[in-house]
């Protein structure tokens, strides 16, 4: 099983040393094991029930969940994180699957679980940190902006996942002025604003204020700001409860945490339409400056038999990632030949990569936040750095930063499958380069989990084939290929800015009739194909303006308004 007796107990211990502290005049749920193979749920008001489930969570409110679910990748995702994992019914399940449309899905996962791990030294020189795994051992994040006060109101606007739909946006775009028109609910319900009277940031959920005010307007033709044909939105925050996650700092960051999760629908490039994708924009909402800030994202990847993992990274591609043999393992095979699976960073360079073992060694499960400090500085557990060569513990060899980042089909290389290091239930941390962490500001990670699979060709060889996949990705991204199914938007910060007069924006983009152009200037606006002509042009006398594309042909165009070049595609 993913988390053995001896850490239960642990657990079971953890909890008890540290729930004294809680607020228990809250709504909670707490977790005990009821007999060997069914745990009891209890809720403060009383409500039972039961679940196949070995550990302890202590939380204000149970989570709520929706589905990532628009091309071959189907993805569960919950309030309050961790990112697939099923906290809801079961250790064994996990809700990470692709492809899709293969039989016997669900036996056939391809990640467990994935999280945000964040630390840095604050003034003081004390380590500020929270990390969790899959709620191995306790939580570190819980729903929702930071706040004042975190009561029944509160949950009930923040205790949720919003998923919304490209179609839904494109309709409402085009209707939102039509008197019979009802803005559909996942745009009302948008959370663009936090309650500055409760202490949340004014400023939350990204949206394009088409109507102008410093209000979200929908039914004015406001509209959420997201990327992908599909995409689901939570925040997250580890300041509502005293940390009692082993993990965790005894004292909170300060930080808030926008998470946009979506994937594009796009059968004719096989790569894009079996990745997802994950924004992540980081607060600061403390008065703390922090240094040496990392951010870690923290996989555990589980590709066919979750004990059969091989990993490996690629520092050139951003990547790492994870491979399996496991044909044997009939159940939760993918076959004779495995597929390959890597979480990769768009926009920042992977500084350090480690694994760990679902184990209590020195290169085991960290158990303390010194332990995951270490790990995203590329350092086991007794604070001895990475060493380069066999299983990275050879003090005799050079230091690095990452572990196994050769190609496995490289014989001359250091790789897990060539080192002879048995796979197993590994674990995987890649992080970004220290920085100063100032309080009021926000960081944005773009990341991508991309997948690799060719029946014809045997595990080995399918990492290669994933790492093909990744540069298409990267080019996607950077926005130097062009599909006919879709593309971005060029702008991948999803920060929000209440008011937009003093923006040059283009909406909705891509689009296939037409689209606006909002500027504080007035002047001329000049539109360019992808060969440097003129196709369009025409003098800017009010705020927004809306230019014809319906005849068009399909692909990028550059806009030129007040000297600044933005980029719109017409689909």
């Amino acid at each position: 099983m993913k988390l053995n007796l001896l850490f239960m107990a642990l657990a079971v211990l953890l909890y008890s040393a540290n729930a004294l502290s809680q607020d228990t005049s809250l709504p909670y749920y707490q977790i005990q094991q009821f007999d060997s193979t069914t745990i009891e749920y209890i809720s403060s008001n009383g409500d039972t029930s039961y679940a196949s489930y070995f550990d302890t969570v202590y939380a204000p409110v149970w989570y709520t969940s929706d589905t990532l679910s628009v091309n071959e990748v189907t993805a569960q995702l919950y309030s309050s994180g961790p990112f697939f994992f099923n906290s809801h019914d079961s250790i064994y399940e996990a809700d990470y699957h692709v492809p899709n449309t293969m039989e016997n899905t669900i036996g056939r996962r391809s990640v467990f679980s994935q999280n945000i791990w964040l630390g840095g030294i604050a003034d003081d020189g004390a380590l500020h940190l929270t990390a969790e795994s899959y709620r191995q051992g306790g939580e570190g994040f819980w729903h929702g902006p930071i706040a004042d006060t975190y009561d029944e109101d509160y949950d009930q606007t923040y205790n949720k996942v919003w998923k919304i739909d490209r179609d839904s946006i494109n309709y409402h775009i085009a209707n939102y002025s039509n008197p019979d028109y009802v803005v559909p609910y996942q745009i009302q319900q948008w959370p663009a604003h936090g309650n500055a009277q409760n202490g949340e940031a004014e400023s939350l959920a990204p949206y394009y204020n088409v109507a102008g005010s410093w209000m979200y307007e929908p039914e004015l033709g406001d509209y959420p700001k997201i990327e992908g044909d599909q995409a689901l939105f939570i925040m997250l925050n580890e300041d509502r409860i005293e940390p009692y996650h082993y993990k965790c700092t005894e004292q909170n960051i300060g930080v808030e945490v926008h998470a946009l999760f979506y994937a594009f629908d796009c059968d004719e490039v096989p790569s894009l339409n079996q990745t997802s994708f994950v924004n992540y924009t980081v607060y600061n909402r403390s008065e703390n400056n922090y240094t040496n800030f990392k951010i870690g994202i923290n996989t555990d990847f589980d590709l066919g038999y979750y004990l059969n993992d091989y990993i490996g990274c690629d520092t050139n591609l951003n990547m790492y990632y994870c491979y399996s043999d496991s044909s044997n393992i009939v159940s939760q095979s993918f076959g004779p030949n495995h597929p390959a699976i890597g979480l990769k960073f768009l926009n920042q360079d992977i500084n350090n990569f480690l694994f760990y073992s679902n184990d209590f060694t020195n290169y085991g499960n960290p158990i303390s936040p010194h332990h995951v400090y270490n790990l995203m500085h590329s350092k086991w557990r007794d604070d001895n750095p990475l060493t380069f060569g066999e299983n990275g513990t050879n003090s005799n060899n050079p230091v690095t930063n990452y572990m196994y980042p050769s190609n496995p089909n490289d014989t001359t290389g250091w790789y897990m499958y060539q080192a002879n290091v048995s796979p197993d239930d590994m674990r995987c941390v890649g992080s970004l380069e220290g920085f100063t962490f100032e309080a009021g500001s926000h960081v944005v990670v773009n990341t991508a989990i991309i997948f690799a699979w060719d029946s014809t060709i045997n595990f080995l060889e399918n990492v290669n084939h994933l790492l093909v996949n990744s540069q298409h990705i990267q080019d996607f991204y950077d926005g130097l290929t062009n599909t006919e199914c879709t593309s971005f938007s060029g702008n991948q910060e999803f920060v929000n800015y209440s008011n937009t007069e003093e923006e040059n924006t283009i909406y909705p983009n891509p689009s296939t009739e037409a689209f606006y152009v909002r500027s504080g200037a007035y002047g001329q606006v000049s539109v360019f194909n992808a060969m440097g002509q003129k196709i369009h042009s025409e003098r800017k006398t009010q705020n927004t303006i809306q230019i014809n594309s319906r005849n068009w042909p399909k692909g990028i165009y550059f806009v030129n308004i007040d000297n600044q070049i933005l980029k719109f595609v017409k689909e």
